[in-house]
């Protein structure tokens, strides 16, 4: 194995603004020890101490593949802080100092898909998937972009061999079930969300989708335990649930989903929780207002989203057109279900 010293480590640290002291660095640990506090950092959220033991295991004398996943994993602690230019020159550089790092593209692929670089996302995931056959997170992601894309086919087969390769994973089970929705397959998706929900009970995206599904199916008491539960999990969630559901009863192709008073006041209230401040659950508001022919309020909100969508978010092309289309009177018909 080619190995390094510290020296070319700290050098890297200084010029990436993230250099630490000496007394920062956990004693006595080995890079395998480093490597399991770290994933026990970003399990508990601490992204701050994973970042710090990621750059104490990069302080060693290890080679370029054990130098590779820790810079990955640092990248993935800044993506989770939502600082995504360091997350992708992290992953840039875990990529170059081990080509064959598969993870490392899956998480490449992250970046552009927060970007908006589906093109390159894609290649990403094909890559990783080139250099490891059952990996099932390339799988899984590749899925939910061809889902987005409306290649509903396609995602359904990425997201089998995904199960396939790993039938424990709740977040497997959370996406097929998205899948099996826009295939109008909704005693199938809630039968994934159930499985999704016994694999992991705190996952609340699953919750999320089945909250979804329950107000389509006017199951409204158990759509009320789980909103409940979101809020106990992670209130910070709640809003995110309540415009899932506002989106999905505002803007789904087929009547039986379909609810615009209900759309709008939980639209209204993930507005509330957020302090106006999302954009997109603002021009959810704005879809259920329109849903629900109240067209001059559908207006009003779209313009208030267009305020506060950044220039370059890739959702705000999307959201002029909607703009347009409430001026002619016109509710959004989401032909690819999102959320």
């Amino acid at each position: 194995m080619t190995t390094f010293t510290n020296y070319s480590w700290i050098a890297a640290a200084i010029v990436t603004g993230i250099l630490f002291t000496a007394g920062s660095l956990p004693a006595g640990k080995t890079y395998p020890e480093l490597m399991r506090a770290e994933n026990s950092a970003c399990q508990s959220g601490d992204f701050d101490r994973a970042i710090e033991l990621c750059n104490a295991a990069l302080a060693m004398k290890i080679g370029r593949v054990a130098a590779s996943l820790a810079i990955m994993r640092r990248g993935n602690a800044y993506f989770m802080k939502k600082d995504f230019n360091r997350a992708l020159r992290d992953h840039d550089e875990a990529i170059r100092l081990d080509p064959k790092n598969a993870a490392a593209y899956v998480n490449h692929g992250l970046d552009m898909d927060q970007r908006g670089e589906f093109e390159k996302e894609m290649k990403d995931y094909a890559q990783a998937i080139r250099i490891d056959s059952a990996h099932w997170r390339a799988y899984l992601q590749r899925a939910a972009v061809l889902r987005y894309k409306g290649r509903v086919d396609e995602a359904a087969k990425d997201i089998a061999q995904a199960i396939r390769f790993n039938p424990r994973s709740a977040d497997n089970f959370n996406e097929r079930a998205l899948i099996k929705i826009k295939q109008r397959q909704f005693d199938q998706a809630m039968n994934d969300c159930d499985t999704a929900l016994r694999l992991n009970p705190k996952l609340i995206t699953a919750r999320i989708t089945r909250v979804v599904l329950d107000s389509a199916r006017r199951n409204e008491s158990r759509a009320r335990e789980d909103l409940e539960a979101i809020a106990k999990l992670d209130p910070n969630q709640l809003g995110r649930a309540l415009n899932s559901i506002a989106w999905f009863q505002a803007t789904f192709p087929d009547s039986i989903g379909r609810d615009g008073a209900k759309a709008v006041a939980a639209a209204t209230r993930a507005c509330e929780l957020s302090r106006w401040k999302n954009w997109r659950y603002i021009d959810t508001l704005a879809a259920a207002c329109a849903e629900n022919s109240a067209f001059d309020q559908a207006l009003k909100y779209e313009k208030l989203a267009l305020e506060v969508i950044p220039a370059h978010d890739v959702g705000r092309k999307e959201a002029e057109n909607r703009l347009e289309l409430y001026r002619q009177h016109k509710a959004f018909r989401e032909e690819v279900i999102s959320f």
